[in-house]
């Protein structure tokens, strides 16, 4: 029974650790802001694309 939830915590882990990645790599791409709001990535573009 052990080894059962010793895989399942393992499992539990990588998952945790993808969504870390996950979130990591779109905070590093768009910006913070962008995870509470989708669009403030295009009108930061678009404000660089102007100027």
């Amino acid at each position: 029974m052990e080894w059962l939830v010793d895989h399942y915590t393992f499992f539990l882990l990588l998952v945790l650790a993808g969504l870390a990645g996950a979130l990591v790599q779109t905070v590093i791409e768009h910006g913070f802001w962008s995870l509470f709001d989708p669009n403030y990535s295009k009108e930061a573009h678009k404000h660089e694309a102007k100027q």
